[in-house]
């Protein structure tokens, strides 16, 4: 599974299109964008979506992306969210920390496995707090 680490924004985007019988339409997506800046991102999100309006773009919450590598394979986006313990040396307290991956897979139970694997051997204690499928259709990567 390829793994990109960065800052990514998510927008929402409405183009005109045609939905099932034909009839012209509003279509809107979200898709996410790897980005340094907004006007990057913006940049990014018109010139692989020539027709479309940014609704909205925002940074989003989590740096690391998963990517499915099963070709031809009806993969879908799910945000994962994962509670790391860690002990504090001074205090000797627990100490919480949250991180959100965004994973690419055909369907939850293989988002976790590729969460778990990826986890495997980590030096932390950690608990997956949530796993969601989003409305994400598209990742933009830079170039």
């Amino acid at each position: 599974m390829k793994r990109k680490t960065s800052t990514w924004f998510e927008s929402k985007v409405s183009y005109p299109g045609l939905d099932d019988n034909g009839k012209e339409k509003l279509i809107k997506e979200t898709i996410t964008v790897e980005s340094s800046t907004f006007t990057s991102a913006e940049q990014l999100v018109t010139e692989n979506y020539t027709n479309a309006s940014i609704l909205t773009l925002k940074i989003a919450k989590y740096r690391d992306v998963l990517f499915c590598e099963k070709d031809g394979a009806d993969c879908r986006w799910f945000r994962i969210k994962v509670q790391f313990v860690t002990l504090d040396e001074v205090t000797a307290k627990e100490k919480k920390t949250n991180a959100i991956y965004l994973v690419q897979q055909t369907g939850i139970s293989e988002a976790r496995m590729e969460i778990l694997n990826l986890l495997k051997g980590g030096i932390s204690d950690y608990t997956i707090v949530k796993i969601e499928e989003t409305p994400i259709s598209d990742v933009l990567e830079l170039r």
